[in-house]
């Protein structure tokens, strides 16, 4: 499919056109382009496969407005991410489209005392849980809990993280209630980063119940990235940390320098963020502990440039900032080639993303050398990972940058 270069023609009205482009939202990029063309030629359900920073938020939000007739007061579409922090990404530019279009919109975190989410709106966005606590009826819940069967107006349900709500047993099933509240007819879009053959199949017979699917899907890349690894095997903690202070003493203070460092074990996250307060270096930290409202906080911080470092052992949230540099401190459980592109893809058109991986043992090497094998083989990176030492670090960085 041709890839459409303005929002006219991808059949977008005209005062979409003007909301977008005074909000500065000027062209589509590759996906919204993909998705808009897909909507406006059939009304079938559709899997969408990017990865972050596609403008999937901005795709999801556009394909809801245009569903919308604001002359109708009810509950037209429905937008269901996965947690609080996701969907702070979707307040800014809702309030704004909507407020230019006149679209009546409300947010649904989780069960609202006294049911005074009102019916007499356009769009929800909300997380599955509020959706569900919320909006969907008894009669689909099985239990006391009483809503009115608010959904069966609704032209379009667009779900986000499709494939971290389906490899989660409760939420898989938590989604299902939600399709069995809405009109049989009504359109569905799953965003997703990647999804296996057998994986898209499952989801298919469970969610689509064999009806029409289109598939569509962002070619995955590593632009303007490149991959450093530091071998800590027989090192310990005590030489990762030393090639922390390093990297951060040497880049910190050099401009554009945002860096997340990705751990997996609680005492890396207190390793990390103890070296890190002993040298000044303003920092945001969220953990398995972090609460909800904090976690937000903190990566609020981060976002407005009040800490330049981000430590995280947790993975769902969704680090949507351009990077400078990401140091996997501790490498994945699971480090698949696909987990770790979608780590470390970050790198904006004008700002190169440096990665630096620390290994512990020959495990972890191995699964180096298998994401290294993927990317020259799909993504055409020849010699991915170059290693480094407390003594080269400066140089081969500096190298890159150039």
């Amino acid at each position: 499919m041709k890839q459409q270069t303005s929002w006219s023609e991808l059949g977008l009205q005209n005062n979409i056109v003007t909301a977008l482009q005074s909000n500065k939202y000027q062209n589509p990029t590759e996906v919204q382009s993909l998705l808009l063309s897909k909507i406006r030629d059939s009304s079938a359900s559709i899997i969408c496969e990017a990865p972050d920073g596609a403008g999937k938020t901005i795709a999801s939000i556009i394909a809801a407005i245009q569903k919308i007739d604001v002359k109708q007061l009810q509950i037209q579409a429905i937008i269901m991410v996965n947690n609080e922090n996701h969907l702070q990404q979707f307040l800014s530019p809702v309030q704004k489209l909507c407020q230019a279009l006149n679209i009546k919109y409300d947010v649904c975190i989780g069960l609202v005392d006294g049911y005074t989410i009102k019916l007499d709106k356009h769009l929800i966005i909300g997380t599955v849980d509020g959706i569900l606590q919320n909006f969907v009826s008894k009669t689909v819940l099985g239990t006391n809990h009483f809503t009115p069967n608010s959904l069966i107006n609704v032209k379009l349900l667009v779900i986000h993280d499709a494939d971290l709500f389906f490899s989660q047993s409760q939420m898989k099933e938590n989604v299902q209630l939600v399709i069995q509240s809405v009109n049989q007819q009504t359109q569905k879009i799953l965003f997703s980063y990647v999804l296996d053959s057998d994986t898209q199949i499952k989801m298919k017979q469970k969610w689509f119940q064999g009806k029409e699917v289109t598939s569509i899907k962002q070619t995955l890349t590593l632009k303007n990235t490149f991959h450093l690894y530091f071998d800590a095997k027989g090192k310990g903690d005590t030489a990762k940390i030393g090639m922390l202070e390093k990297i951060l003493s040497v880049f910190y203070f050099r401009p554009n320098f945002k860096c997340v460092v990705y751990c997996r074990a609680q005492t890396s996250v207190n390793a990390v963020c103890k070296k890190l307060k002993e040298n000044d270096f303003a920092h945001s930290k969220v953990d398995l502990d972090t609460t909800q409202i904090n976690s937000r906080t903190q990566y609020q911080a981060f976002q407005e440039d009040k800490t330049k470092i981000y430590v995280t052992n947790t993975q769902t949230f969704k680090i949507n900032v351009p990077l400078s540099y990401v140091i996997m401190y501790d490498m994945p459980q699971i480090a698949t080639p696909i987990n770790y592109i979608q780590k470390t893809q970050h790198s904006t058109s004008n700002l190169a993303c440096i990665t630096i991986n620390m290994i512990n043992n020959d495990t972890e090497k191995k699964a180096l050398d298998t994401i290294s094998a993927y990317c020259q083989s799909n993504l055409k990176l020849q010699n991915m990972f170059t290693e480094v030492t407390v003594a080269t670090i400066e140089a081969e960085v500096s190298k890159r940058l150039k």
